[in-house]
């Protein structure tokens, strides 16, 4: 996301459109058989005693999130101002003037290094190993620590980390849980599947959609049970609606584009995001839900 916005800057393309592919082509790759969404479903499915077809959900998620990538691209562009876009040369600098110490390049590849084997190979926080590694380096490094503390979006983080808490407490208390248990006793079960699609992109476009897979496909079990719905397609539809909104700006891959954005331009990707969020929160579980349970294809 920070390389894109950072071409999309040097050459006049509107940060909005590559918040929203980047976000798109993460849905259109995340749930292959090697994607971290797509593993962790097949975990679920497999515990839950579900069918499992990891190739479904593959190409499923890749169509529809390559077909959003197209329509959002068409609607983006066809909102456009026609005027040609003036591109701001960068001043002109003296060739190594920024470029940061030999040391500082290495140390924070090691960090990195670190972080990957700490948070994967050990288990540890990633939140706070990865502080832990800023903190080193800064004190390695202290004439880039202001900088590096300025340049951090700390509106970004704070609007993020209230949402999160605020989801976790729902979370915690039981109360997505107690709404998804409830819907999934609605009949027919044709309706319960589509309210559960769209529990599933309400509450992903303000938390983790590993978390909310992790909490709801298993509530997929007394659906599939009644034998009028494929638990496949079923669950296909749930990963679909549940990703598409994670362009949200309340979401990771929404924060992350925000904070890497131009300032004059986070207003406006702030409001571009949230509609498109809202839109997908709503679009998506219908079409997914319409495609692939209530045609009863798959």
């Amino acid at each position: 996301m920070p390389v894109g916005m950072t071409v999309a800057a040097a050459h006049g393309v509107r940060s909005l459109v590559v918040a929203l592919m980047v976000g798109m082509g993460a849905t259109a790759g995340s749930f292959s058989p090697l994607g971290v969404f797509g593993i962790i479903v097949r975990r679920i499915q497999t515990d839950s005693g579900l069918p499992v077809d990891p190739l479904l959900l593959f190409l499923s998620t890749m169509v529809i999130g390559t077909a959003a990538a197209v329509l959002v691209g068409v609607l983006v562009r066809s909102t456009d101002d026609t005027s040609p876009t003036t591109v701001t040369e960068p001043a002109p600098t003296t060739p190594g003037a920024t470029r940061p110490p030999r040391s500082a390049v290495v140390a924070t590849l090691v960090g990195m290094a670190v972080l990957v084997v700490g948070a994967i190979g050990f288990g540890l926080d990633i939140g706070f190993l990865a502080l832990t590694i800023a903190l080193a380096l800064m004190l390695a490094h202290p004439d880039s620590a202001p900088g590096a503390v300025r340049d951090v979006s700390w509106g970004i983080v704070l609007l993020l980390a209230g949402i999160v808490t605020y989801v976790g407490v729902l979370q915690r208390n039981g109360t997505i849980a107690w709404v998804a248990d409830t819907v999934s006793t609605v009949q027919p079960a044709l309706l319960a599947a589509l309210l559960i699609c769209v529990i599933g992109a309400v509450v992903s476009a303000f938390a983790s959609t590993a978390g909310i897979l992790t909490a709801v496909v298993p509530l997929t079990v007394p659906l599939v049970a009644t034998g009028d719905l494929s638990a496949v397609g079923l669950v296909a539809a749930l990963a679909i609606s549940s990703s598409l909104v994670d362009v949200s700006p309340f979401s990771t891959c929404g924060a992350i584009a925000m904070a890497n954005a131009p300032e004059h331009e986070r207003e406006s990707i702030y409001r571009g995001l949230l509609v498109f969020a809202g839109a997908a929160a709503v679009a998506g579980p219908v079409v997914s839900w319409a495609v692939l349970v209530a045609t009863g294809w798959f």
